[in-house]
This record gives C-alpha cells, structure tokens and sequence, in this order.
C-alpha cells in the first residue's frame, strides 16, 4: 500500500485517523506508536459545549 510513497508515516496517519473517523468517531488519536494507535476517549460536557479527552485502554 506504500511502499512507493515518498511519505509513507503521513499516509498511514492520514489512514489512521479516517478509519478512526469511520469506525470509532467516539476516539481521538493521540499518538502512533509503531503500528498501534494510542487513542483518548471524547468526553463531550453538554453545558459548556467543550470536548475534553481522557486516555482510552487499549489500542486500536
């Protein structure tokens, strides 16, 4: 899948977070390690309207 491309760490990022979109809108990425994604929890706080993000366990 990217073998030929010049940037193979922003494609799979850019993988990473589509699939996340997708797949798990409830996750945001935080960081890749390897060929794992470390994921925070959305916490959405109606009243005030903010997100905040805890960590999630596991990976994805």
């Amino acid at each position: 899948m990217t073998r030929d491309s010049a940037d193979r760490a922003a494609l799979f990022r850019r993988y990473v977070i589509g699939y996340l979109a997708v797949a798990h809108p409830d996750l945001q990425l935080v960081r890749i390690s390897g060929m794992k994604a470390i994921c925070a929890r959305k916490e959405i706080q109606y009243e005030t309207g903010e997100t905040s993000y805890k960590e999630a366990a596991g990976s994805i």
